[in-house]
C-alpha cells in the first residue's frame, strides 16, 4: 500500500544517513569496543577455527553464542569484521521483521490499526544505535519481531508449522538474549488463556 512504501521510503532514508555517519567514525572506538568486541572476536574464530571462543584455544561460555554465530555468517561470506555488511544485513532483516509483526497484528485488529505500531518500529529504532551496533540487542528485537508475529498467526490459525517456526525462533532469541529464556513460562498460561490447543503450546516453549 502506498502508505506501507511511504514508511519504507523514510526508514531507507533515516537508514542511509545514520549508516553514514556510523562509517566515518572511527571503528576500533565506535563500533568493536565493549561487549560487541567480544562478539566480534568470537565470531572471527568461528569463522577460522570453527569453534566459540574469544582467543582460538579455549571454548567461551560466559555470553550466549547467537550474536557471534550471526556474526559469523556474515563473515564468512563478507569477511571478518566487515561492519558495513552487518548493518545492511540488520537493517534488511528489521525491515522485514517489523513489516512482518505488523501484519501480523491485522489477526486482532484492523488494517489501519496496524499502520501505527508499523511507523513506530520504523522510525524510532532507525534513529537509534541499535541497528548500528555489534551488540546482541539489535539481533534480539529482529528475532522477537518475527517470533511475536509467527505467535499471533499461530493463536489465529493453529498448525504444526506455525508452532515449530515459533519455537526455533524463541530457541534462537533464547540464544541470543537469555534473559528470554523465561519467556516460555509466560506463555504456557498465555496459550491457555487464549484457548490455544496446549500441544501447539509445548512445541513453541
Amino acid at each position: 500500500r502506498p502508505y506501507v512504501i511511504g514508511i519504507g521510503l523514510v526508514y531507507l532514508c533515516t537508514w542511509v544517513f545514520l549508516l553514514v555517519f556510523t562509517l566515518h567514525q572511527a571503528a576500533n572506538t565506535f563500533t568493536f569496543a565493549g561487549d560487541a568486541q567480544s562478539y566480534s572476536d568470537a565470531a572471527g574464530h568461528i569463522v577460522h577455527e570453527g569453534f566459540y571462543s574469544l582467543d582460538g584455544n579455549i571454548p567461551y561460555t560466559d555470553r550466549e553464542p547467537g550474536q557471534s554465530l550471526y556474526l559469523s555468517v556474515i563473515y564468512t561470506v563478507a569477511g571478518v569484521r566487515n561492519r558495513t555488511a552487518v548493518f545492511i544485513v540488520s537493517g534488511i532483516l528489521y525491515f522485514f521483521a517489523s513489516l512482518f509483526f505488523s501484519r501480523s497484528l491485522q489477526t486482532i485488529a484492523t488494517h489501519r490499526a496496524t499502520d501505527i505500531p508499523l511507523a513506530l518500529l520504523l522510525s524510532l529504532p532507525s534513529g537509534s544505535p541499535l541497528l548500528f551496533s555489534l551488540s546482541r540487542e539489535a539481533l534480539a528485537l529482529i528475532t522477537f519481531l518475527f517470533f511475536a508475529g509467527t505467535f499471533l498467526r499461530l493463536l489465529q490459525s493453529p498448525s504444526w508449522r506455525k508452532a515449530i517456526i515459533a519455537g526455533v525462533l524463541l530457541g534462537w532469541l533464547i540464544l541470543t538474549y537469555v534473559p528470554f529464556m523465561l519467556l516460555p513460562f509466560f506463555l504456557l498460561p498465555l496459550a491457555y488463556f487464549l484457548r490455544l490447543p496446549m500441544r501447539y503450546a509445548i512445541v513453541v516453549a
